[in-house]
């Protein structure tokens, strides 16, 4: 999940989410991952995917916004 400190932070646009969209890869290891019996449940690995497609939206709005500024 996102944290809450980071939604509250506002160091991004408000309103605006910071992820990006699901990956060829993401969408591959999401569905071997629902296939294959495993000890993590749905929820987790959805919780997981979430995260991570957040925090690269996070790295990609810092890594534009450190370029831009002088």
């Amino acid at each position: 999940m996102i944290p809450d400190d980071a939604k509250q932070s506002g160091s991004v646009q408000s309103g605006a989410e910071p992820w990006v969209p699901l990956s060829v890869p993401e969408i591959r290891r999401l569905f071997w991952r629902l296939v294959l019996a495993t000890k993590q449940t749905i929820g987790q690995m959805l919780d997981w995917s979430a995260w991570r497609r957040w925090h690269q939206g996070m790295a990609k709005y810092s890594h534009y916004k450190r370029r831009t500024v002088p």
